[in-house]
């Protein structure tokens, strides 16, 4: 493809040049003619008259050949802008970066218009403004980092623009498998109408389906990456990720010298609640003993689901004064949960924990596991509903 371009170009400087010497000598012979010989003063116009006939008849060709050439040359150039950005967002994971490309693709095609890319988020069904350019500028990215010192006032252009319509503004939702990623809002004067060709309407259409399909891939992604960790009840972390991130933990552990902590809570009589409550009562358990993990750790710890009624709490950096304190405040919160079900309060909730560390319990991570999964079968054994430390300590001489 690139031979094939310059093969062209080559050509076109030739007819170019080759064009501009007949111009040239269609012109300067007659003058030389007229000026320089002795024939006839009829004959002598006759010549320069054909000079300039020759001369405007390959003016008018040049021009046409330009016109004609001028949509073919922007044609091309939609199609080159559309390759490029599927190439550049095919394997992209990160939405951001999607918004980013689709941006600079438009601006090369639309920069003398206002144009305002907005992302939509679906989980508060709310629509933001991600970038902008207006009156020729350069394109702007809009977020919280640079908010302040964008030379715009975003909130007014959001209050413009949302009160354009049809009339005076060409708006193309980035929307695909009844999923809306957000919207592109293109206009010159909010009082005047904005018109497109059809080849660029047709650009802009095709650039937001690719970028769609590109974010929906995305979402995909994340979640089938998501149901593959995730319980489904509770929203939690599952088993598999569990032992996943306590290899990961202990392994960063050794490495920087820290402790990490280990709580299993296993809720007391849980089959019990299910028999006089129905599973959906017990579901609902689930679901608000997982929220009270999620909401009252810090945020780099790792709540998971371990078994039907059990959870687990993974603490990086958390000594065993430290998970032992929590572990007690947890036991004191999960009891003090007044959950409603159909209308009605179920029963106080007890519940049985057992806690291990690195170092102080084990060195590797099943070894670990071991250890918490004891301490938590000696805590129900004991008469549940209270916390129970791990035996397999062992001396730092050992």
């Amino acid at each position: 493809m690139e031979r094939n371009t310059i093969d062209n170009t080559i050509t076109s400087f030739g007819y170019r040049i080759l064009t501009l010497f007949i111009a040239i000598s269609s012109i300067i012979i007659p003058i030389l003619l007229f000026l320089f010989t002795d024939i006839s003063l009829e004959l002598k116009f006759l010549i320069f008259g054909i000079g300039c006939f020759i001369c405007g008849a390959i003016s008018a060709n040049t021009t046409a050949q330009n016109q004609t050439k001028s949509p073919c040359r922007k044609f091309i150039s939609n199609v080159e802008i559309i390759n490029d950005l599927a190439h550049n967002i095919g394997d992209i994971s990160d939405p951001d970066v999607i918004y980013n490309r689709i941006t600079t693709a438009l601006n090369k095609r639309f920069a003398d218009f206002n144009c305002v890319i907005a992302k939509y988020d679906a989980s508060a069904n709310t629509s933001t403004i991600y970038s902008l350019w207006l009156e020729a500028s350069k394109p702007i990215i809009v977020n919280e980092a640079n908010r302040a010192d964008i030379e715009y006032d975003i909130e007014a252009i959001t209050k413009e623009i949302s009160i354009l319509d049809e009339t005076n503004c060409i708006l193309q939702p980035i929307y695909t498998q009844n999923l809306s990623m957000g919207e592109i809002r293109i206009w010159s004067d909010s009082s005047q109408p904005c018109i497109i060709n059809s080849d660029d309407n047709q650009f802009l259409v095709t650039a937001s389906n690719i970028s769609a399909l590109a974010l929906a891939n995305i979402k995909a992604n994340s979640c089938i990456m998501s149901n593959s960790v995730r319980d489904p009840i509770t929203g939690l972390y599952n088993k598999g990720y569990l032992f996943d991130t306590v290899q990961r933990e202990l392994h960063r552990a050794h490495r920087c010298n820290f402790p990490i902590g280990i709580l299993m809570i296993e809720i007391d009589k849980f089959d019990d609640i299910i028999e006089q409550h129905t599973s959906e009562a017990g579901n609902k358990l689930l679901s608000s003993v997982a929220g009270l993990l999620q909401g009252t750790f810090r945020g780099h710890d790792i709540s998971c689901r371990f078994s039907k009624n059990v959870f687990v709490q993974v603490l990086p950096e958390a000594s065993l004064e430290s998970t032992l304190k929590r572990s007690e405040e947890l036991s004191q919160w999960i009891n003090e949960l007044n959950i409603k079900y159909m209308g009605d309060s179920l029963p106080a909730v007890t519940c049985s924990i057992g806690i291990a560390c690195f170092p102080n319990h084990a060195d590797n991570s099943d070894e670990l596991m071991e250890a918490v999964v004891s301490a938590t079968f000696r805590a129900k054994q004991a008469g549940m509903d209270q916390v129970v430390i791990a035996e397999r300590a062992f001396s730092e001489d050992e």
